[in-house]
């Protein structure tokens, strides 16, 4: 067994002192005691604090604003440290040197406690601006006799107080005959600002310069006549290359690992709406999803898959296999929806039915392919549609006629399901089976609405903002026609509202 050895006991039974945390170096102990207001002032301050505040004064100048003490009542123990005194003079002083040198040695070194300090004063304020009157004649007359209380002097003042003098007007020397403010700063304690060096600062031939963190999108995004790209741009593969040399970096790792995840998806079913990506990722890896998708995908601005990602080097205008991948979204007003996505630690391997329209109740988001529409009545109508020969830019693979019904027949049912309101079975009949194309066009304000204002509320803003990137405007040139133009490629509602303004002047109107 091996011998335990405790620390020495010291009695506690010592007396109980206040202390003094002095802001500066002291050489002079009477000084120091004075700057304070003396023994007296210590005393009166140790008795009532808050009465009896100590006050730390610099110099003798009545009209100094004094550093005021801070009274902790935290206990603590002084200590009496003896050491030899040849080993303090071979530390040149240094009692920490000395210390570690007697510890290395393991010399024994006598502690002796001597009190409990119970009352600590600590001067932590800043010290105010100050003020030297010694230039002003106005102040060292009152200096002279009210502060020092001299009659004769006193009585001379009543032609420093004359009615004509204005002491709110500077005198010749361009003073002020006033006393100094009692305090001229608000806060007596600093702040701490926190300033720290830029971490994206770097020098590069002798320049500072700023390298940017960011990671910057490069998504592919292209019109309905472009070609198809067929692989990643050399900005992605440069992108792709820096992930790569980074194993360290966590955050490349998972966007790596992302691309892996999107490239098996993307096998299984060659287009994905960016939300339904979003819900079958673990969370970990949705962070990284803008960043790894343009890696294996691209999107169209407009038409039957616009915001859909699609697989590189696939043509969705090619084959009417892919007609079940068009997308379809529905905006209904002043109806909020929560989107959960996946709370699993793996990622899903199918997409969860909540994103899914069966008809019976709201799924949580209003963006869908045709292959989501599961509701029985909108896959009749699919199944009794008509593919055309040439895929078109607003109904896709899908004659005009099946996409009227199926919108009609989308927007009745979801506005039914939001207002609960009993759905009208003679009205589906209606739709499905008696709707002609004219009264789909003409008859109903709502289905030009979903055909050319149909967009979700949930789309990503990232989206939008990409889609402009490959669209620029010179708006010191443009024309009214042009600028309309220009935001109807991203807004073509609210270009169409500003369009149809009561009123709007335009500046070819103007007659100046």
């Amino acid at each position: 067994m091996t011998s335990k050895q405790y620390a020495k006991e010291h009695s506690l039974d010592i007396p109980h002192i206040s202390c003094i945390e002095f802001p500066l170096k002291v050489n002079n102990v009477d000084r120091a005691l004075q700057m304070v207001g003396g023994k007296e002032a210590i005393i009166r301050a140790c008795q009532d604090e808050m009465t009896n505040p100590l006050e730390l004064r610099f110099t003798k100048n009545i009209y100094e604003h004094p550093v005021n003490a801070k009274l902790s009542s935290n206990e603590q123990i002084l200590i009496k440290v003896t050491v030899p005194k040849k080993a303090l003079e071979a530390n040149e002083g240094s009692v920490q040197k000395t210390l570690k040198q007697m510890h290395e040695e393991k010399k024994a070194v006598h502690i002796t406690p001597v009190a409990i300090i119970n009352k600590t004063f600590r001067f932590r304020e800043m010290a105010d601006f100050q003020y030297s009157p010694q230039t002003s004649e106005f102040t060292q007359t009152i200096n002279k006799s009210i502060h020092s209380m001299n009659y004769e002097n006193i009585k001379k003042l009543e032609k420093v107080f004359a009615p004509d003098k204005k002491p709110w007007e500077p005198a010749e020397s361009g003073q002020f005959e006033l006393p100094p403010p009692p305090r001229f700063s608000s806060i007596p304690l600093p702040f701490n600002y926190q300033y720290k060096k830029n971490a994206a600062t770097v020098i590069k031939e002798g320049k500072l310069s700023i390298k940017s963190k960011r990671i910057k999108l490069h998504s592919i995004i292209i019109r309905w006549e472009d070609e198809v790209p067929q692989e990643p741009t050399p900005e992605l593969k440069q992108q792709l290359e820096n992930f790569q040399n980074e194993p360290d970096n966590m955050f490349s790792r998972d966007i790596l690992h992302t691309i892996e995840i999107l490239k098996g998806l993307f096998d299984k079913k060659p287009v994905w709406i960016r939300k339904h990506l979003e819900a079958v990722l673990s969370p970990h890896l949705q962070q990284c999803l803008k960043y790894a998708l343009p890696q294996v995908s691209y999107t169209y601005t407009k038409g039957p898959w616009r915001q859909s990602y699609i697989r590189l080097g696939l043509d969705p205008k090619s084959s009417r296999s892919l007609a079940p991948y068009q997308t379809e979204r529905f905006r209904i007003p002043n109806v909020s929806r929560s989107f959960p996505k996946n709370t699993t630690n793996e990622t899903l391997t199918e997409l969860p039915d909540a994103f899914k329209f069966n008809g019976e109740e709201l799924p949580v988001s209003l963006s869908f392919q045709l292959e989501n529409l599961v509701d029985p009545d909108v896959k009749k109508i699919l199944f009794m549609g008509t593919f055309r020969e040439e895929c078109d830019f607003h109904d896709g693979w899908y004659d005009a006629l099946t996409m009227t019904k199926l919108r009609r027949l989308m927007r009745y049912k979801i506005r039914s399901l939001v207002d609960g309101t009993r759905i009208e079975m003679a009205k589906v009949d209606h739709i499905i089976n008696k709707l002609e194309l004219a009264e789909g066009k003409d008859g109903d304000k709502d289905d030009k609405d979903i055909k050319e204002d149909i967009e979700d509320d949930d789309d990503d803003d990232d989206d939008d903002e990409e889609a402009g990137d490959g669209y620029e405007l010179d708006v010191s040139d443009a024309n009214y026609n042009e600028i309309l133009k220009y935001l109807e490629k991203f807004n073509p509602r609210g270009a169409g509202e500003i369009e149809g303004l009561a009123g709007l002047l335009k500046q070819r109107d103007l007659d100046i």
